[in-house]
């Protein structure tokens, strides 16, 4: 079973079909009842398998909203996964920095039509900067970017980074610039 990802209510985009727009995806968030939120994320040890597909709760902590409806500081999330290591980058989950900084769109369980809680799409904040990479859908080619080649973190096995680095590498994007996506 191929892995799907959320992204408004009613609809499923299939990673491996191709990604929406990261600008489309980052700007229109609110407006889909999601939220887009700076946050330290704790990945549990173990998944849960809804249909087969493993869901890996993560424990947001120091959350800032920066577009969407207002979180909570601190609440769980879910990250879906594939069954298997990932076949693309595309499919393979999100990625986070090595201290568990990272950017999300939250995706309210309601809206992803689930009931475990609200889904969560990451990308490493290192730095000064959101890491874009194909894995999860974060790429944009049309973002000026500037190579990043360092560590980050993954769910064990997802092999995202190694699928993320064969798709295109890493590049870091300013995060003040980041901010102007959500409202531009």
């Amino acid at each position: 079973m191929k892995a799907t990802r959320y992204i408004a209510a009613g609809h499923q985009l299939a990673a491996t079909s191709g990604c929406a727009s990261l600008r489309w995806r980052l700007r229109t968030a609110a407006g889909r009842g999601q939220s887009v939120v700076e946050a330290i994320g704790l990945l549990a040890r173990h998944p849960r398998r809804v249909e087969g597909t493993p869901f890996w709760p993560m424990r947001l902590t120091h959350v800032r909203t920066l577009s969407g409806t207002s979180l909570a500081r601190s609440f769980p999330g879910w990250i879906q996964a594939t069954p298997y290591p990932a076949a693309s980058a595309a499919d393979a989950p999100g990625l986070w920095a090595r201290d568990g900084h990272l950017v999300a769109i939250v995706t309210p369980s309601r809206v992803a039509r689930t009931k475990l809680g609200p889904l969560l799409s990451t990308a490493p904040l290192v730095g000064a900067a959101v890491i874009l990479s194909a894995a999860s859908c974060w790429a944009d080619k049309s973002l000026p970017t500037t190579r990043f080649t360092g560590p980050l973190r993954e769910i064990p096995g997802s092999n995202a980074y190694a699928l993320a680095k064969g798709a295109g590498g890493f590049g870091a994007y300013p995060f003040r610039r980041f901010l102007r996506l959500l409202h531009s």
